[in-house]
């Protein structure tokens, strides 16, 4: 590129900036001027869209609105040590925050079981799990009936059934 050096004339006019955004430099053709002080757009102000397969983005700003990556559909199938499902349950064995999980329920005092929305292969899976909001150093949670698309809990507080709000993961492979 060169530059040809012309006296500045008594009245400049001063344009918007137009630049360009692209993937290399290039020189432009105009013979305009553009004040130091510009604004020069470079983002948007749209929330970017949900995770999805990946792809070029086409916007003519820089943004992360119009180009997604990988997401977590590619983690749950092929990563075996991300958790495929995860449940918060309260006492009375409402699903209070959970993870491909359809439903919870309390069968009866400290038994509970979680239904899996998307069946895990067999029931070669882990549950790690733990009774929740006790005072007792003695209560904990055991695994019962593994079946690909549910399992049992039983929570235990001092040497007997109780019905104690659970967390529980599962790690293994999903149908």
């Amino acid at each position: 590129m060169s530059i040809t050096v012309t006296p500045i004339p008594r009245l400049t006019v001063l344009t918007t900036p137009a630049f360009t955004l692209g993937t290399a430099n290039a020189a432009g053709a105009a013979n305009t001027a553009v004040a130091s002080n510009s604004t020069l757009l470079v983002f948007d102000a749209v929330n970017p869209a949900n995770v999805g397969t990946s792809a070029v983005g086409t916007a003519t700003v820089a943004s992360h609105r119009d180009h997604v990556h990988g997401g977590t559909a590619a983690l749950i199938t092929a990563d075996s040590a991300a958790a495929k499902v995860w449940s918060y349950m309260s006492s009375s064995g409402a699903n209070t925050k959970s993870y491909n999980v359809t439903s919870t329920a309390r069968n009866s005092t400290g038994n509970f079981t979680v239904t899996i929305a998307n069946d895990m292969d067999s029931v070669n899976y882990s549950v790690v799990s733990n009774a929740v909001g006790g005072s007792g150093a003695d209560e904990h949670s055991s695994m019962h009936s593994l079946a690909a698309g549910s399992y049992g809990m039983n929570v235990i507080a001092g040497g007997a059934s109780a019905d104690r709000a659970t967390c529980s993961m599962v790690f293994g492979d999903l149908a």
